[in-house]
């Protein structure tokens, strides 16, 4: 195996004119002979291609000289690196069929849900350029990469093709958040931004996570949470969320959290009920709340 080296200091000069942002990369911008390296547009909904020369000639210099660019932010202001700062290749395998084995560390697992998949296709879209690689397998550590209880497996290029610009529609979405005085909660209609390839119970507890909080409401889920999975299966929505989610919010009753976010999910028509876990396992309480249950929604403490 290969241990990558992405101290490149020589690739900030050297990359040339960028695409301009578009609803969907074009590789046709990037002239004959380059490399087109991808990298996210500023609110993070698609790819950008930004032209790059290739300076090595040995294939395992190669992957680790395009990994080392898909790191660089060209120009902060305009494109960013698909890569989180803690995220990183621990070691990667080129085997005899032409599969790129990308081995990351366990901080992958913590990118967000909508920004999890752009990272993929930029990655794949970037690192199949090279002839010696057809596809791309993920790793976290020595497990495959799983998303919502599946594993990924292999990834072409022509997966993503329709991906990287990905289609964006707004829909209104009924949210709890805990009132000011963290004694009932409040349904607040919202605008939520529904990307394609996303579930809609993916979106909504990513905006409920991550969105601003409306006038005279607060979160009532502890900060950091993200989520690992989440998937419905015959009206059961099952949430897994990381460990931060066990970092309880100062005077904030358990039954808002949970309902926070059982509530917000029991909007959408395909959500009845609601089972949480762990890092993969279940926890037998939330502060003082039997967390092994399944909730349904409840109207008991939200605010008249």
């Amino acid at each position: 195996m290969k241990r990558l080296a992405f101290l490149l200091t020589l690739m900030v000069f050297l990359f040339i004119g960028c695409g301009k942002e578009d609803s969907e990369a074009d590789d046709s911008k990037v002239p004959e002979g380059e490399y087109s390296i991808y990298y996210y547009n500023t609110d993070k909904t698609s790819l950008v291609s930004c032209g790059y020369n290739l300076i090595s000639t040995r294939i395992d210099e190669q992957i680790n000289e395009l990994f080392g660019v898909l790191r660089e932010s060209v120009d902060a202001e305009k494109y960013l690196s698909v890569l989180p700062p803690d995220v990183t290749v621990q070691d990667w395998i080129l085997t005899d069929e032409k599969t790129l084995l990308c081995i990351f560390s366990p901080s992958y697992l913590l990118t967000g849900i909508s920004e999890e998949v752009i990272m993929r296709a930029a990655i794949v879209e970037t690192l199949t350029q090279i002839e010696a690689v057809d596809q791309l397998e993920f790793y976290v550590e020595d497990q495959p990469l799983v998303v919502d209880g599946s594993v990924v497996g292999p990834m072409k290029a022509e997966q993503f093709l329709h991906d990287v610009g990905l289609s964006v529609n707004k829909v209104s979405q009924v949210l709890y958040y805990a009132n000011e005085e963290k004694t009932a909660l409040v349904p607040v209609p919202v605008e939520i931004e529904m990307i394609d390839y996303y579930t809609p119970e993916q979106m909504v507890l990513e905006t409920l996570l991550k969105g601003s909080k409306p006038q005279g409401c607060i979160g009532a889920i502890p900060e950091g949470t993200k989520i690992n999975y989440i998937v419905t299966r015959d009206g059961i929505c099952y949430v897994d969320l990381n460990e931060a989610f066990l970092e309880y919010l100062p005077e904030m009753p358990a039954k808002l959290t949970i309902y926070s976010i059982v509530n917000s999910l029991a909007e959408l028509n395909n959500v009845s009920k609601v089972v949480f876990t762990v890092n993969g396992a279940a926890k037998d309480f939330y502060i003082n709340l039997d967390l092994t249950r399944v909730f349904e929604r409840s109207l008991e403490i939200v605010e008249e």
